[in-house]
């Protein structure tokens, strides 16, 4: 892992751990979209609620205008499940990012399917119907 490491930022946000650890640790897990640098993970997108590629994609291009840096530059690359989904290049003498989308059929693991979420967070219809904000904790939590 590099020096440059800068904490993962989570999309959505998820609440607060019940159990008062640092965070849920999303960018370790298999089927989340993963945006990286040069092996640092940047942004992990859970599958829940941005349910393919285009999806994570047009919201990391929302993030890179609002300001995002990550700590190796303008590219980014999206993996989910050990395969490249897209690509982000910011050519050197170019103000606009170059996108390559992967969009094969059966390319995509996540591919639209609903993904359950876990058992203390919203489905993706509540997270829809408050405006897809930050997560919350319901009162499903085991």
């Amino acid at each position: 892992m590099s020096t440059l490491q800068r904490e993962v930022i989570y999309r959505p946000k998820p609440p607060p751990h019940p159990e008062k650890t640092s965070d849920w640790g999303l960018e370790h897990l298999d089927g989340i979209y993963i945006v990286m640098q040069k092996g640092d993970p940047v942004v992990a997108y859970h599958s829940t609620y941005f349910r393919s590629t285009n999806e994570v994609v047009a919201d990391l291009i929302d993030l890179i205008h609002g300001g995002l840096k990550g700590p190796w530059g303008e590219d980014y690359v999206v993996w989910c499940s050990g395969r490249v989904m897209a690509v982000i290049h910011q050519p050197m003498d170019q103000f606009h990012q170059r996108v390559v989308l992967f969009n094969d059929p059966r390319n995509d693991p996540v591919g639209g399917r609903n993904v359950v979420p876990w058992p203390c967070w919203p489905t993706y219809e509540e997270w829809v119907e408050r405006g897809r904000g930050d997560l919350w904790l319901t009162d499903r939590y085991p």
